[in-house]
């Protein structure tokens, strides 16, 4: 989050701002994993990691880390996405927590973007799907950022899972079923879907 649009996978991280996340510190309780709680942010980062080392990628000595930290207008001005699309993303939200989930081969991400109303949700949200469905000779990009990409609307909040193309679109579908499933607790509340295979043109719904 290079091309035109956003890339998630082609990004220079600001490391200061980005918190180790080890698979102890839930019971610990550490400040980091109280701050995640007190914004009730319902995404468990270490619960989606170990779905990704024991399910996805079965691979005992390439195992994934996570990270999480909040996405920032500062991150938009210092990485090579398109513009106008992820300024109106940060500038338009209440918050957007992204998460992180690295191995030496594979860099996923997921973005939760909050708003404080249905409206705006749905404005987020249409926003994206333009993006994703209407190329145009300015915007060439496929899809929204080539790769493998997936967004949602649970309640008021956006979810946006990002995976490159070394990843399968199977297991990529794998992994949005589980992120969707985590999220809604196998509610019906989940809304308005995107799917985006890597390379195709337009994404479908």
């Amino acid at each position: 989050m290079v091309i035109i649009f956003m890339s998630f996978s082609c990004k220079k991280k600001n490391n200061t701002m980005i918190k180790d996340v080890s698979p102890d510190t839930t019971s610990k309780k550490t400040p980091d994993f109280q701050l995640l709680q007190e914004k009730k942010d319902s995404f468990d980062l270490n619960i989606f990691k170990n779905y990704l080392n024991k399910t996805v990628f079965k691979e005992k000595n390439n195992v994934f880390s996570a990270k999480q930290d909040t996405l920032l207008i500062e991150d938009w001005m210092l990485r090579n996405k398109e513009s106008n699309t992820y300024y109106f993303l940060i500038t338009n939200s209440k918050n957007i927590m992204r998460y992180e989930f690295d191995n030496t081969k594979i860099n996923i991400e997921i973005l939760h973007i909050t708003t404080n109303s249905n409206h705006k949700v749905n404005e987020l949200f249409s926003y994206i799907q333009m993006k994703g469905k209407n190329n145009s000779s300015v915007d060439s990009t496929p899809g929204l950022t080539y790769e493998n990409d997936y967004v949602f609307i649970y309640e008021n909040s956006i979810y946006w899972l990002n995976s490159p193309c070394l990843v399968s679109y199977k297991n990529h579908l794998l992994l949005s079923n589980f992120l969707r499933k985590m999220i809604s607790q196998n509610s019906n509340n989940v809304t308005n879907e995107l799917f985006c295979e890597c390379g195709k043109v337009k994404c479908e719904n």
